[in-house]
């Protein structure tokens, strides 16, 4: 018993080091960041802190005045400046960057990378689906007859409307016309619900169906198996693809109230072209669903 208690009392101690070092790493931390606070004060300093901080307003005021027109080091300020005198367009470019150009080239590199990362997703997807296709291909082929063409056939022409549609308003921006985007804008939300509306009846009609993978499913015999794989492919896809287009019907209601509002100009349109390109992106995933879902094990039926 006598031996118990000390390794007991060890073992309690050990369990406790993690949690010291860990308060003794925050400790450290932060009287080091208070020290470096005191000596070098932070030169990017906004009108909260300035607000909270009396002696830092001198500093911040100072650093406002700094940015002329024409006066190299000023950031942004200077750039934009340099390449425009519309007032208008210099207060959308932030500090960090040197003009506009480089401010949209910025914005738009960073929504190909995001859509980068979507391509990938979807990829392993799509390439799940082939590798299970290949080795049940009558099952599947069975399975996917059952689909409703017509529905994917118009929600297909839905989309490629709304893209051209929506294509349209972002020329029309360029010429500083907020109206047309706007009523783009409109039109493009509206398609978009549409085909929302009819996804959602196919979904309702093929529960009703029972093509839900699981107990009770409707497609019986050797090829059921084969048939839920394909209908679990077929809810995954269609229900990720209806998410991303939630999120873009909202990303372009947002660009037609800030059409509404007169937000953008003829030398200012970033926030249309980046919506633009995700929903362009949307459209095309379902490009892809359409035909492998409605088309391709139809051919020659």
């Amino acid at each position: 018993m006598s031996s118990a208690r000390p390794a007991t009392r060890r073992s309690r101690f050990l369990a406790l080091l993690p949690g010291l070092g860990l308060f003794t790493g925050f400790l450290v931390a932060w009287l080091s960041s208070t020290g470096r606070e005191r000596e070098t004060p932070p030169m990017h300093v906004g009108r909260t802190e300035a607000r909270r901080h009396p002696q830092l307003r001198t500093q911040r005021r100072s650093a406002v005045l700094r940015l002329r027109r024409g006066e190299p080091g000023s950031g942004g300020y200077y750039g934009a400046w340099a390449g425009s005198t519309d007032p208008q367009i210099v207060r959308h470019i932030e500090f960090q960057y040197e003009g506009m150009q480089h401010q949209a080239e910025t914005a738009l590199s960073g929504m190909w990378l995001f859509l980068t990362t979507e391509v990938v997703f979807f990829g392993g997807l799509f390439l799940l689906y082939m590798v299970y296709r290949l080795r049940h291909l009558d099952g599947i082929a069975e399975a996917s007859r059952h689909t409703e063409l017509w529905i994917g056939t118009v929600n297909t022409v839905l989309l490629l409307t709304s893209s051209a549609v929506f294509s349209y308003g972002v020329g029309r921006i360029k010429e500083g016309d907020n109206r047309r985007l706007f009523w783009a804008s409109v039109v493009t939300v509206g398609l978009g619900l549409a085909f929302l509306l009819l996804k959602f009846y196919e979904w309702w009609d093929d529960l009703q169906k029972n093509l839900f993978p699981g107990p009770g499913f409707a497609i019986t015999g050797s090829h059921s198996g084969s048939a839920q794989l394909f209908w679990s492919f077929y809810f995954i896809g269609t229900g990720l693809h209806a998410i991303h287009m939630i999120i873009g019907i909202g990303l372009v209601a947002w660009v037609a109230w800030s059409a509404r509002r007169q937000r953008y100009l003829a030398g200012w349109f970033t926030p249309v072209e980046v919506v633009g390109l995700y929903w362009s992106f949307v459209d095309m995933v379902w490009l892809v669903l359409f035909p492998t879902i409605y088309l391709v094990d139809r051919v020659g039926s």
